[in-house]
């Protein structure tokens, strides 16, 4: 799944589309319908794999590793319940090319083609009933599996809570 601000990209659309086979997410802060949601469970009902940003949006500051995760994967897992979950951690792209380190991505900065990028891979898992029955739940679960990833990098542990209390502070 691929938000359509870099879907649409000259070039990147037919990779996406024709190679890649990416699903298009339309890019809005809110939206009540969300088509592709529907297209995800149709590839995983076909057996394919989905690969997800749940944050669905590039990172915009260094102190804040990761942003809340969106409803979208909550919608997928409670359709699919039996879903097994990869959690990945992927390090290295703030301050490349295609971060917001010192502005928008591409921006001002030199190509990087062989910066050093790390990903974490977790075990697959299948969440619990319990925890998919409330979206805020699955969402901060999984934030929280995705933080613990970090620390196979020798990263310091930050908790999915302390970032949720910095967006409620920044908002209030």
């Amino acid at each position: 799944m691929m938000t359509s601000v870099f879907y649409d990209l000259p070039g990147l659309r037919w990779l996406m589309r024709h190679v890649v086979e990416a699903i298009r997410v339309q890019h809005s802060r809110y939206r009540r319908e969300a088509p592709e949601l529907q297209e995800a469970v149709a590839a995983l009902d076909a057996g394919q794999c989905v690969i997800i940003f749940p944050e669905g949006s590039l990172r915009r500051d260094e102190a804040r590793p990761l942003r809340q995760f969106g409803q979208g994967v909550w919608h997928i897992l409670h359709q699919r319940p039996r879903t097994p979950v990869v959690v990945c951690w992927i390090e290295g792209g703030w301050g490349s090319y295609c971060s917001y380190y010192h502005g928008p991505p591409t921006k001002n900065k030199r190509l990087d083609w062989f910066r050093r990028i790390e990903v974490v891979v977790a075990e697959p898992q299948v969440l619990a009933p319990e925890i998919l029955q409330d979206q805020r739940a699955t969402r901060a679960f999984l934030m929280q599996q995705c933080l613990r990833t970090r620390q196979h990098l020798g990263l310091r542990e930050v908790k999915a809570e302390a970032l949720e209390e910095e967006v409620t502070d920044a908002a209030g």
